[in-house]
């Protein structure tokens, strides 16, 4: 049986540092579950104006700090972000929701996944 987490936390528009704090305090909470799930656009703000300015790109520092707390908790994270992506016409930003599992970063709307080192992560 798969345990699923609805973390349905108090997000604060422009509170990056603040939001992380929160999810790690959702996920110690949780006790032991396989995924957690989180807002949209959890770590900037849902109605943040400067959310997608601030975005990080995929692979970047926020998605190396979600994959830490997936690695620390032994779970896998379902976490909607604003996404900075850049390409010959200049920056692109997107809503997007990934998941990791402190291994891969799996992007739904893209091909492909992004590699991580192994995390040791025991199948349950």
């Amino acid at each position: 049986m798969i345990k699923v987490a609805v973390a349905q936390i108090f997000c604060i528009d422009g509170d990056k540092e603040g939001n992380f704090v929160r999810i790690e305090h959702a996920l110690s909470k949780a006790g032991r579950v396989d995924i957690a799930c989180f807002p949209e656009t959890c770590l900037l703000g849902w109605v943040n104006p400067d959310a997608h300015r601030l975005a990080d790109p995929i692979p970047g520092d926020s998605t190396d700090r979600l994959c830490d707390l997936a690695k620390r908790y032994d779970v896998m994270l379902c976490v909607g972000l604003a996404e900075k992506d850049g390409d010959r016409n200049g920056p692109r930003r997107h809503d997007n929701t990934w998941s990791v599992d402190g291994i891969y970063i799996r992007l739904p709307k893209r091909r492909g996944r992004f590699k991580r080192e192994d995390t040791g992560r025991r199948s349950r």
